[in-house]
């Protein structure tokens, strides 16, 4: 075993030392780090700005939705059964387009009476026409006294009152049967449906709720203090979850009485077509001005999660600097802390750019 063991360790110790030696070796083949060429910098040609300081407005956001400037009501004006029903709730009708009818059996009874009592009334007249005729050549012959006349003239006079007012009957029957059907006054959206066929319908009693598609408004309140600044006709942007950019609206309506609990007035604006009715947005009142650093909105950029720019430095080099940013306006940004005025940025950064570039 001693003989063993003394031919084994000579033979371990030789691959150690040789195992040693090839690391040398390649150590000393291999090309240091520090001689290997440093890579450049890339080169880009963007264009820049600078940071500056702009008189920006000073919003007062005033919460509120869109209306349709018209709504309507529509009812009977006679009373009877719903016969019919022709629109459902959020479609949109025409100018003139059929909404509903009430059952015409009550008017179509009338119109026979007041026909029959105009006939009647008729055949009066031209029977006491003819007495009257008649009892004039009696009279001429000294056959009849001229009471009896006088009496027949008098008798002709009612009968023709009595076909004027049979006439004025039917007239006002055949206009009741007019109101039977329920037409749409003006192009709008049905928005609420406040009866079924068969219910009775009274006069005054809405059957339908419409909502003109034209004009819209958006309703808010502003602080009392606020409302001697505006005008009629002024325009004010209004942003509305969900819509990428704001839409201008123009003043209409300056309420100028406050609400006791709220001391805020209320405001109207006019909107252009194709709005939702019922969205909710906020309108941005101007009501001061100040003075703000920005930059436009195309120099920002997200690395990682961070929001900053690209700050160029006397050696036109750009290096990332984060930056806390405010409200936008007119496509420029408010920046609140990361940057001084005078401070030269990268617009549109590519992504390949990075600190060295």
């Amino acid at each position: 075993m001693w003989i063993i063991l003394c031919r084994l360790i000579p033979s371990f110790i030789k691959g150690v030392l040789w195992g040693i030696f090839c690391l040398w070796l390649s150590a000393c083949t291999e090309p240091s780090a520090h001689n290997l060429p440093s890579p450049k910098p890339l080169t880009f040609d963007l264009p820049v700005v600078k940071a500056q300081m702009q008189t920006v407005p000073r919003w007062y956001y005033a919460p509120g939705h869109i209306v349709a400037a018209q709504r309507i009501e529509i009812a009977a004006k006679t009373n009877g059964f719903i016969q019919k029903i022709s629109v459902q709730e959020g479609e949109i009708v025409k100018a003139g387009a059929l909404l509903a009818l009430i059952d015409n059996a009550p008017v179509s009874n009338a119109i026979a009476q007041a026909k029959a009592a105009l006939q009647s009334a008729q055949v009066s007249v031209r029977d006491a026409m003819q007495d009257v005729k008649n009892y004039r050549r009696l009279n001429k012959k000294k056959v009849l006294s001229a009471e009896k006349l006088r009496k027949a003239e008098l008798r002709l006079s009612l009968a023709q009152v009595a076909v004027t007012k049979a006439h004025a009957l039917l007239k006002a029957q055949r206009a009741e049967q007019i109101y039977l059907r329920l037409t749409s006054p003006v192009k709008a959206r049905v928005i609420e449906r406040l009866a079924d066929v068969g219910d009775l319908a009274s006069p005054g009693v809405p059957i339908l709720r419409l909502e003109a598609l034209q004009p819209l408004e958006f309703e808010t309140a502003i602080p009392a203090q606020w409302v001697r600044s505006l005008q009629r006709g002024q325009s004010v942007p209004i942003q509305f979850d969900g819509l990428p950019k704001a839409v201008n609206g123009k003043i209409t309506h300056i309420i100028h009485a406050a609400d006791p609990i709220t001391q805020t007035c209320k405001i109207k604006l006019t909107l252009p077509a194709k709005q939702l009715t019922g969205l909710f947005g906020k309108a941005l009142f101007t009501v001061n001005t100040e003075r703000l650093l920005t930059i436009p909105e195309n120099a920002l950029i997200e690395r990682v999660g961070v929001t900053g720019v690209y700050q160029v430095d006397q050696d036109k080099k750009t290096y990332f600097v984060s930056v806390q940013v405010g409200k936008q306006w007119q496509q420029q940004r408010v920046i609140l802390a990361g940057l001084n005025s005078g401070d030269i940025v990268v617009q549109t950064p590519p992504i390949q750019l990075h600190d060295g570039s």
